[in-house]
């Protein structure tokens, strides 16, 4: 932890490094914590060294202008203040102490200037996480803020204010409230910018918010274009950091985990080949003993296996049937808990597809994603169950963004499942849910026009030999990119592995279509 000077043409802030701030990797995002309209550096405790260890991420926070440490605003910014910050000061901030890709953590107005930083669309931007924040006026804030200025000015709330904030604590609690208590007045132009907010949101909100209530939650969710999570943190105000700081760190860095593309794919392969030598040296020869983990039962395991042989045969249907039917007289097997959940979610989200994602439509997808959160809570992160886990919830986010066209966002999900299987491989884990990571990878990219792409990884999936899926889609993708003779071999290729009937329907109903020989 190191604290710094910042100086910007027009002002001097304060700010803190929480982790090695010398050991920045462009892969790897910044935690950057946005203080709330009476906070400060301080203010915030120990809570984002808490995220900091948890994420294993370095941290940067600092006092906004006329707060804490920092230097007063050199002119009075009006009541468009929020934006000023989220638009001119916080880039620059960013770029004095080197900031690249980041995640922003902002609580109140916090996380309405990161939002309103996000609207901008910066590149290195990777995601959003609102605690309390407004995007609309109410009157619980309004009310809320005029007992909290006759607090200030009939009671102690000054003089403990003054203690973070020194000579700057009158123009801070002044352009606070002043703001918020003139006729009219919103914290943004939520209409206008939230549309444009297309990274990932987590919008956190304490159950008994004293400042807001839940339709900030929903303004958000339904205003912002990207993926939006939201979650009530129970029996919390306004600051469910400062009360509940376990659950708030928690939740927040299984959100970070989705976010971080890793690094390089030469890094990726190094690092998978290290674990792998690690686990023969210390265990011996890869064996299927990671498969029967958290699921003794024979029977779960048989419908594993028939729902991993329907998905082969391109029957995802049949297979989430298999493991519903498994798991309604299963009392205790986290495995086919996980692929009964990867897989529906995987289900839902290739039916979004035709329908662009529609927010509207994702309200299936996020319960089970929800279930998995929940699951994940009693997985320890680095065991194969929770690396199972973890694998499910990347795979089936990708598959949301592939709906969306957020390639982006897709390519970031599809590089966290990548990491998470091959350390699964590395473990011995043969299986993994709702379809191994290279025929995720074809289907996901060849659904979003990326033909070469989807054409490499539906060969690495044909090659690896489990069965029609790979062979179908390379089949299919040569044929999007007009490789008749290509497409007809691996065509000719499935029809002697199994399928299900409506896929061989669809298999001898493409060989006709290109008037493949021999049919």
């Amino acid at each position: 932890m190191s604290d710094v000077e910042i100086r910007l043409p027009d002002r001097r802030l304060h700010g803190r490094w929480l982790g090695d701030e010398g050991t920045a990797d462009p892969y790897v995002p910044t935690l950057v914590f946005l203080h709330e309209g009476l906070g400060s550096i301080d203010l915030w405790r120990g809570f984002p060294a808490a995220l900091c260890a948890r994420t294993g991420l370095r941290g940067f926070a600092y006092d906004r202008t006329g707060y804490g440490g920092s230097s007063p605003w050199p002119a009075p910014p009006g009541a468009r203040y929020l934006e000023i910050e989220g638009d001119v000061i916080l880039p620059q901030v960013l770029d004095a102490v080197g900031v690249g890709t980041c995640l922003l953590v902002g609580h109140s107005d916090g996380g309405t200037i990161a939002l309103n930083y996000a609207a901008c669309q910066p590149p290195m931007l990777r995601g959003v996480v609102t605690i309390g924040a407004h995007v609309v006026t109410e009157e619980r804030t309004v009310s809320s803020i005029r007992q909290a200025r006759e607090a200030f000015l009939t009671e102690d709330l000054r003089e403990r204010l003054m203690k973070y904030h020194g000579d700057n604590v009158d123009g801070a609690f002044g352009l606070w409230s002043e703001s918020w208590l003139s006729p009219g007045w919103a914290p943004m132009d939520a209409g206008g910018r939230l549309p444009r907010v297309r990274v990932p949101v987590l919008a956190l909100q304490g159950e008994h918010d004293e400042y807001a209530t839940l339709v900030q939650l929903r303004a958000i969710q339904r205003g912002v274009s990207g993926r939006c999570e939201t979650r009530v943190i129970p029996e919390c105000g306004h600051g469910p950091h400062l009360q509940d700081e376990g659950t708030m760190v928690d939740v927040i860095a299984r959100f970070a985990a989705t976010l971080w593309r890793g690094p390089t794919p030469d890094a990726r392969h190094s690092i998978a080949g290290a674990i792998l030598m690690l686990a023969c040296l210390l265990f011996g020869p890869v064996s299927a003993r990671a498969q029967g983990d958290g699921c003794p039962a024979p029977a779960p395991r048989t419908a594993l296996r028939q729902a991993s042989g329907h998905l082969q045969q391109l029957d995802d249907a049949a297979a989430a049937d298999a493991l519903r039917a498994a798991w309604s007289g299963v009392q205790e097997c986290p495995e086919l808990a996980t692929a009964l959940v990867a897989v529906d979610g995987w289900v839902e989200a290739r039916r979004l597809a035709p329908l662009g994602g529609a927010p509207d439509r994702l309200g299936a997808i996020n319960n089970l994603l929800r279930r998995l959160d929940d699951d994940r809570a009693s997985l320890a992160a680095t065991s194969t169950l929770g690396r199972l886990n973890r694998y499910a919830e990347a795979a089936v986010r990708a598959a949301v963004a592939a709906a969306q066209d957020e390639r982006d966002e897709m390519q970031a999900y599809l590089s966290h499942a990548r990491d998470l299987a091959g350390a699964l491989a590395a473990a011995g884990q043969s299986s993994m849910w709702p379809l191994p990571i290279d025929e995720i990878e074809g289907e996901l990219w060849l659904e979003v026009d990326r033909f070469d792409d989807a054409r490499a990884a539906f060969a690495r999936a044909s090659e690896a030999g489990r069965g029609a899926r790979g062979v179908v889609g390379l089949a299919r993708t040569l044929d999007r990119l007009r490789d008749q003779s290509g497409a007809c071999a691996e065509y000719q290729r499935a029809e002697s592995l199994p399928l299900s009937d409506a896929a061989r329907r669809d298999v001898q109903g493409a060989r006709a279509r290109l008037a493949c020989g021999g049919w």
